[in-house]
């Protein structure tokens, strides 16, 4: 997080990064948390249509022991 912090300094100023540090924070501290616990067959039909990206997100918050075992 610090070198992300430095990147978002040099490229926005300081209180514009700590704003998005924040915001990011913020989300995962909020409902992506609940996919640490959620079985991953019940996220696929969800994610089917959903941009690479956004699929990229929802699996970064699942626990790696729940996606190894599927």
């Amino acid at each position: 997080m610090d070198f992300a912090r430095g990147e978002f300094e040099k490229a926005l100023g300081p209180r514009k990064a700590e704003e998005l540090l924040g915001r990011v924070n913020n989300i995962t501290s909020s409902g992506f948390y609940m996919l640490r616990n959620v079985d991953p067959n019940q996220i696929i039909p969800f994610t089917s249509k959903e941009h690479p990206q956004t699929v990229a997100l929802i699996l970064s918050q699942l626990r790696a022991g729940t996606i190894r075992r599927q």
